[in-house]
C-alpha cells in the first residue's frame, strides 16, 4: 500500500511537470502501450514501435477533439434519412467487416447493408473506410436529403473541421469529401458508440457469413 501511494504521488508530480499538451501526450503513450501490452497477452499480436506511435496519436486527437465536439443522440429532420455506419474487427477471419443501416426520421428501417474491407486492422483507418462505404452506397441509392451519424470523434472532426490534422489517412478523407459534394443536403453528427451499436452488429455478422 505504501509504495502504490508513492507511485501515486510520483505519478501525480510526474504529469504537473509538463503543460497540458505534453502530459497529455505522454498519457496518450502510456495507454497506446498498455493496450499494445493487452493485444500482446490476449491475442498475440504484437504491435510494431510505428503502430503504438499511430495509437497513441489517434487517443491524443480523440481527447482534443472530445473539447470541440459534444455527443449527442442525433435527430434527423423530418423528411431526411439517417445513416449509421460501423466498423468490426474480425480477428478470427484476421479482416474487418462494415455494417451500414439507412432509416428514417421515425426511426424505421429502410435499407441494410455489409460487407468485408480488405485492409490493415487499424480501428481509425477502418473507420474511415467505412464512412467512404456508406458514402458510396448513398449516392449509388440516389439518397440526397441525409444525416450520417458516426461514432469515431477523430474521424468526424477530420470531415467537419477543415483544420484538422488528418494526414494519416488524408486520401481517404479526401474521398469522403469528394463524395460529400454530389450531395446538396446533408449533415454529420458524432454520437457515442451505443447510437450505433446495430451497425457494429451488423459489421460482426459478416464474420459468420465468411466463416
Amino acid at each position: 500500500m505504501f509504495l502504490q501511494s508513492n507511485l501515486v504521488k510520483w505519478w501525480d508530480k510526474f504529469l504537473k511537470s509538463f503543460d497540458l499538451e505534453n502530459s497529455s501526450t505522454v498519457a496518450s503513450i502510456l495507454w497506446a502501450l498498455w493496450n499494445s501490452i493487452n493485444s500482446l497477452v490476449w491475442d498475440g499480436k504484437h504491435a510494431t514501435v510505428d503502430e503504438v506511435l499511430y495509437s497513441a496519436k489517434s487517443i491524443f486527437i480523440q481527447w482534443k477533439g472530445s473539447k470541440l465536439v459534444k455527443a449527442n443522440a442525433c435527430h434527423s429532420p423530418v423528411g431526411f434519412l439517417k445513416c449509421d455506419f460501423d466498423a468490426s474487427l474480425l480477428q478470427s477471419q484476421n479482416t474487418t467487416g462494415f455494417g451500414i443501416i439507412i432509416h428514417d426520421s421515425n426511426g424505421k428501417f429502410v435499407v441494410v447493408k455489409n460487407g468485408v474491407l480488405h485492409c490493415s486492422m487499424n480501428p481509425t483507418l477502418v473507420e474511415a473506410l467505412s464512412c467512404r462505404e456508406a458514402l458510396t452506397w448513398l449516392k449509388e441509392l440516389d439518397i440526397d436529403n441525409v444525416l450520417v451519424e458516426m461514432n469515431c470523434l477523430g474521424l468526424h472532426l477530420a470531415i467537419t473541421n477543415s483544420s484538422f490534422d488528418a494526414t494519416s489517412h488524408g486520401v481517404i478523407i479526401q474521398d469522403c469529401l469528394d463524395l460529400l459534394s454530389n450531395f446538396d443536403n446533408n449533415n454529420f453528427c458524432f454520437a457515442r458508440g451505443s447510437a450505433n451499436q446495430l451497425a457494429h452488429l451488423l459489421a460482426q455478422v459478416i464474420g459468420f457469413q465468411i466463416g
